[in-house]
């Protein structure tokens, strides 16, 4: 069986191999009553890619009926929009484009997304502003007139830097590059541009990668008692803490904030499905597969699937948290 959301892709389709790169994807025979389904991932060097692959391969390991494809993309606004265009099923969003998107209040997008929910929160993702350690950027402030790669153009990161530079005044004082995570940071390195701000789960990949060759500094992007506005203009960001030791070279914490990210399914996916899908997650093994590919799946715990959701759960995963005996009486309306 193919699902019409991997029809949509096979003009395009790229599967990660590996973790490292998106090969043209020739595919043997669909066994018969094997289903195929689309995971849209995220950027090359970021958290996304890491855990749609893990993901998709556990998913598909399991349950020899599935066959889930992590197809990249640019991130949280892209996935956004082609699982509520029925373009795939699965997805990893991140809240704050979930909740914006449903109420029609993203970014130059006045578009209602009705068509994706949220099955579970995988982990914390903060801002990061990394400059090289001898550059003249030591404030926000400092970043007037300079060169700013801020991830890709329907990247959850870039819609993230629009709104959080437009809240404090200074996105028109900036030069946006709209890189992705490893293409920013191959960038920072070559003094193509002079900072890199990215929205991922810690330790970035990407950045983790360029700190090896590159001594950096992490700036504080929480904002000063002067810029307190964003906190009231979009108040489902939280305070937090990149530790020391998050890349070579960081010894101090440095104050940030964070958003979540959500793994997502369209509402064509059935509710067994979705079922399913958690259950291997949380309840056979699903999470110590994500825990070998990348440090920020030791967020990703029953106990904390529900933190930071602003919108409705999928019926199937309503399904699994009630039967893990997690109350919903607070979950966000429609």
């Amino acid at each position: 069986m193919q699902t019409r959301a991997y029809q949509g892709f096979k003009g395009h389709r790229h599967l990660l191999v590996a973790g490292l790169l998106y090969l043209p994807l020739v595919s043997p025979p669909t066994l018969a009553g094997t289903e195929r389904l689309a995971f849209s991932s995220g950027p090359d060097g970021g958290t996304f890619e890491h855990f749609a692959r893990g993901i998709s391969s556990f998913l598909s390991d399991s349950n020899p009926r599935l066959e889930v494809l992590p197809f990249i993309s640019a991130g949280s606004i892209e996935n956004l929009r082609r699982i509520n265009g029925r373009d795939a099923e699965f997805g990893i969003v991140y809240a704050t484009d979930l909740y914006l998107g449903s109420q029609g209040r993203l970014t130059n997008d006045t578009r209602i997304y009705r068509n994706i929910q949220a099955l579970s929160s995988l982990y914390p993702a903060p801002a990061q502003l990394i400059v090289p350690r001898d550059s003249d950027i030591h404030q926000l402030e400092d970043l007037k007139g300079k060169r700013l790669a801020i991830g890709g153009i329907g990247s959850g990161s870039a819609a993230f830097a629009e709104r959080y530079f437009q809240s404090l005044g200074l996105w028109q004082e900036l030069r946006p590059r709209y890189l992705g995570y490893s293409h920013g940071a191959e960038a920072l390195l070559k003094g193509e541009v002079d900072a890199l701000f990215i929205l991922a789960g810690l330790p970035t990949p990407a950045v983790t990668d360029l700190a090896k060759n590159l001594p950096v500094r992490l700036l504080q992007t929480y904002p000063q008692d002067d810029q307190q506005r964003f906190f009231s203009d979009h108040p489902y960001y939280t305070e937090t803490l990149l530790p020391a030791g998050s890349y070579p070279g960081i010894d101090q914490p440095v104050p940030s904030f964070q958003d979540m990210a959500i793994l997502v399914a369209g509402v064509h996916v059935d509710q067994e499905l979705v079922l399913e899908t958690l259950n291997l997650l949380y309840l056979k093994g699903g999470t110590e597969v994500l825990k070998n590919l990348t440090p920020a799946a030791q967020a990703t715990q029953l106990e904390k699937g529900l933190t930071g959701l602003l919108t409705p759960l999928h019926p199937g995963a309503r399904h699994f948290w009630q039967f893990q005996g997690y109350p919903l009486e607070a979950e966000p309306e429609p």
